[in-house]
C-alpha cells in the first residue's frame, strides 16, 4: 500500500518529537537520580566548569522578576535548567534578559521550563525527580527540529515556533451546575459593579456578557530592595521604623508598648533559647500562648532561626475533654511530636496533660525561660521558598490539616494587599481577633511589620465582653485599618441606644474589613448609619475574601457604601484579586463558566498554599490537575469582581430548590 506525502511528513514529525523531547528527559532520569546523590540535595549546590553554584541564589534572582511566582533550578549534567511558575504571558527571552543583568554568565540557566505549579513529594518538598522528567525545549532542540524537517523532501520551508499550550474554552454545561434554574438574572445586570454593590436578590445560570469567568490581578511589582523572607522584613522594620510601637492592650485595659527595635532584640533572645534546646531549621514549634505579646515575640523568634511556628488555640481546660484539646494532641502527633511552647501560667497544666498522654516533660518549654538567653545575632538565612508557618484548618476526619505557607506566599499577599489599597507606614492597624487566625496573624500583624506601621492588639474576650471598646480604641489610637466578621457588626448594632451616649471621633478609620463569614448587607449598612455621625465614612467598610490557604485576604472591595447598596441585597461583591492572584469559576465538570454564572470558586497565585503538610489525600482533593485550588465556595464573577453565594457544603436543597444557610441565619436574626 502506498503512503501519501502528508502521511510520511506526519510520521517524520511524530518520530522527531519523540526522539527530541519524550525520550531525552526519561533517559536522563536515572542519571539525574545519581547526580542528586553526588551533589546532595540538602546544600543544593552543583559544580559546573570548576565553579561551585548555589542553586538557591539563581532562584532568588528569578523570583525578583515581575510575574515569577515560583522558581526551582536543577543541574542537568553540565547545564542549568530553571522551572518557573509564571503569572501572565510566558516570555522566556524577556526572563532571560532580566537574569543576565543579575547573574554572572556561568550561573545563567540554559533553558526555562514553564509550569502551572511545582510538583511536590509526599512530605511537601519539591519533587526533583519529577521535574527532571519534564521536556526541556531550548534553542538547540528547535534548531534540530528545523534541520531535520528541512531534510524531508516534501517540506520546502519550515519554522518551528515554541509557544505555551492553552486549553480551548469548552462549551458551558449549565445543567451540570449545582444551583437550579429557578435562579434568574436581575434586570439591571448591565449596571457597572463600581456603581452598585451587587444590587441583586437573585442570580443567573447563563452568562449574558460572553466573557469567561476568569479574573487575574496584575503582576506583583517588587521594589528593588524588597525583603524576600519574613526575617528580613522584621530586620528592616527595626532599622527603618525602630521607634514605632506595637501596643498590647491587657485584659484590665492597661497598654504595654514595644518598639520594633525591642521586638527585634527579644526575638533574638528567643532564637538563642530555641537553639539551646537543640532545634534546627524547619523544626516545628507548637504554640500554646494566650498573650498577644508572647505570641508575636515567639513567632518572630522562630522565624529568625528558620523554625516553623504552628499556632494552636489554647483549650478552655487541659483536664477535661474538648475539641481544642483533641486538636492539640492530633497536631502534636501529626507533626512528629515537636516542642510545645507555652507560658509560665499554663506550663503546669500543659505538662500535666502531656504526662497523662506519656508525651514526656522535655516537649514543653516556657517563653519566659527563652527570654532569659542572650540575643543570638546569627540569623538563619532563610530562602523565599522555605516553609515559614503551618496554619491549621479543620479536617473531615477530626485530624487537622496543616496549611503550608512559605516566605514568598506571605510576602506576596502583603505586597498585593498594600499595593491595591495604598497602605503605608502612616497607617495604624487594630486587631482583636485571636492570633491563631490567619486574618489576625497575616493581615493585621505580618503586613503591619511589612509596612513598619503602628499596630494595636487587643484580647478577644475584652471586646466580646464589651463590644463598644472596639470603637473606644479606634478613637483612642486613631486606627485606620481593622477587621472583624459580620457578627461583630451585629454586636455594635444591638447597642444602638448605648452608642448614642458616646463621644467618638472615628474619622480615621478608612479600611474596616468585613470578612470571615457571610456578610449580611443590612447589618453592615446599619453599622455605617449608626456611626456616620461620629465621623465614620459611609465607604469605610470593605468586604473581602480570603482563607488560610490564601494567606488571608486576596480580594478587597472598594465599592461598598451606603449609597451603592440596599438592605434587600442578598449578596455582597468582594472585589477584584490582588496582584499575583487569579480567580476562576467552574462547573461540575471543571469547565470555566461565563461571567455572572454561579459555580465553584478556584484560586491560583503567589499567595496560595502549595498544599497541606504530609496529606496526600487532602492535596489530591484540593488541587486540580492544572494547579488550581478548590476553595469549596460557590460564587460568580462580574466585571472581574468576586461575589460569594455560599459554601458548597452549606446549600440545602428542598424540593429541588436551593437555600443558602446564611440566608436562613439572617432571617432568624
Amino acid at each position: 500500500m502506498h503512503e501519501s506525502n502528508n502521511t510520511k511528513t506526519d510520521k517524520c514529525i511524530h518520530q522527531l518529537f519523540e526522539e527530541q523531547v519524550d525520550k531525552a528527559p526519561d533517559a536522563d532520569a536515572d542519571a539525574f537520580k545519581q547526580q542528586l546523590e553526588i551533589v546532595g540535595t540538602k546544600q543544593r549546590q552543583t559544580w559546573i566548569k570548576g565553579k561551585r553554584i548555589e542553586l538557591a541564589n539563581i532562584e532568588t534572582a528569578l523570583l525578583s522578576v515581575s510575574g515569577v511566582e515560583q522558581a526551582y533550578v536543577l543541574a542537568h549534567q553540565t547545564l542549568l535548567v530553571a522551572y518557573v511558575v509564571f503569572a501572565g504571558v510566558w516570555n522566556p527571552k524577556q526572563l532571560h534578559s532580566h537574569i543576565q543583568q543579575q547573574l554572572p554568565p556561568y550561573m545563567i540557566p540554559k533553558a526555562y521550563v514553564p509550569l502551572s505549579s511545582l510538583p511536590l513529594t509526599d512530605k511537601g518538598k519539591v519533587d526533583e525527580v519529577a521535574l527532571a522528567r519534564f521536556p526541556v525545549i531550548d534553542d538547540n532542540v528547535v534548531q534540530q527540529w528545523e534541520t531535520q524537517l528541512k531534510a524531508v523532501p516534501e517540506i520546502e520551508q519550515v519554522a518551528v515556533v515554541v509557544q505555551q499550550k492553552t486549553l480551548k474554552l469548552p462549551p458551558l454545561h449549565i445543567s451540570d451546575l449545582l444551583l437550579s434554574e429557578q435562579i434568574t438574572l436581575p434586570n439591571n445586570a448591565a449596571t457597572p459593579v463600581a456603581e452598585k454593590s451587587v444590587p441583586t436578590t437573585e442570580l443567573q445560570t447563563q452568562s449574558t456578557s460572553g466573557k469567561p469567568a476568569i479574573s487575574a490581578g496584575e503582576a506583583i511589582k517588587w521594589s528593588q530592595n524588597a525583603p524576600t523572607t519574613l526575617a528580613q522584613v522584621l530586620e528592616r522594620a527595626a532599622q527603618n521604623q525602630g521607634d514605632t510601637n506595637l501596643i498590647y492592650i491587657q485584659s484590665d485595659g492597661e497598654a504595654i508598648a514595644q518598639t520594633y527595635s525591642e521586638l527585634w532584640v527579644e526575638a533574638q533572645r528567643i532564637l538563642g533559647g530555641l537553639r539551646q534546646l537543640g532545634l534546627k531549621p524547619q523544626d516545628k514549634v507548637i504554640f500554646q500562648l494566650e498573650s498577644n505579646q508572647d505570641f508575636i515575640s515567639a513567632f518572630w523568634g522562630c522565624l529568625l532561626g528558620g523554625f516553623v511556628p504552628v499556632p494552636v488555640s489554647v483549650p478552655p481546660s487541659y483536664d477535661q475533654s474538648h475539641s481544642s484539646l483533641t486538636k492539640l494532641e492530633n497536631t502534636w502527633q501529626m507533626l512528629g511530636q515537636p516542642l510545645i511552647l507555652t507560658d509560665r501560667k499554663l506550663v503546669s497544666s500543659v505538662r500535666g496533660w502531656s504526662q497523662r498522654l506519656n508525651l514526656g516533660r522535655s516537649v514543653v518549654e516556657t517563653l519566659e525561660q527563652l527570654r532569659g538567653f542572650a540575643p543570638d545575632t546569627n540569623i538563619y538565612k532563610s530562602q523565599p521558598q522555605d516553609l515559614a508557618v503551618l496554619l491549621l484548618t479543620s479536617g473531615s476526619t477530626g485530624i487537622p490539616k496543616a496549611v503550608m505557607q512559605k516566605n514568598s506566599n506571605l510576602l506576596s499577599m502583603s505586597a498585593g494587599t498594600i499595593a491595591m489599597n495604598q497602605f503605608s507606614s502612616q497607617d495604624v492597624t487594630l486587631n482583636w481577633m485571636p492570633m491563631d487566625h490567619v486574618g489576625a496573624l497575616v493581615f493585621l500583624s505580618i503586613m503591619a511589620v511589612d509596612l513598619g506601621c503602628q499596630q494595636i492588639h487587643v484580647p478577644t474576650e475584652l471586646i466580646l465582653q464589651s463590644p463598644l471598646k472596639w470603637l473606644d480604641l479606634i478613637d483612642c489610637y486613631q486606627a485606620t485599618i481593622s477587621w472583624a466578621p459580620n457578627f461583630a457588626f451585629t454586636l455594635i448594632g444591638d447597642r444602638a441606644e448605648e452608642v448614642k451616649k458616646r463621644h467618638w471621633n472615628l474619622s480615621s478609620m478608612k479600611f474596616l474589613v468585613n470578612a470571615g463569614e457571610a456578610i449580611v448587607t443590612k447589618t453592615a449598612r446599619n453599622f455605617l448609619q449608626l456611626l456616620n455621625s461620629y465621623g465614620l465614612s459611609t465607604t469605610a467598610i470593605h468586604p473581602a475574601f480570603g482563607m488560610c490557604e490564601t494567606c488571608s485576604g486576596i480580594t478587597w472591595s472598594n465599592s461598598f457604601s451606603l449609597e451603592s447598596s440596599s438592605d434587600e441585597d442578598k449578596f455582597v461583591e468582594l472585589g477584584q484579586p490582588i496582584a499575583g492572584t487569579c480567580l476562576r469559576i467552574v462547573d461540575g465538570n471543571q469547565q470555566v463558566v461565563g461571567e455572572g454564572v454561579v459555580g465553584f470558586l478556584q484560586v491560583k497565585g503567589a499567595s496560595v498554599t502549595s498544599g497541606y503538610y504530609q496529606n496526600i489525600t487532602a492535596n489530591k482533593e484540593a488541587f486540580t490537575a492544572d494547579g488550581w485550588f478548590n476553595t469549596g465556595d460557590l460564587g460568580f464573577l462580574k466585571n472581574g469582581c468576586l461575589t460569594i453565594t455560599g459554601r458548597q457544603k452549606d446549600v440545602i436543597i428542598i424540593n429541588g430548590l436551593n437555600y443558602y444557610s446564611h440566608e436562613i441565619e439572617s432571617a432568624l436574626e
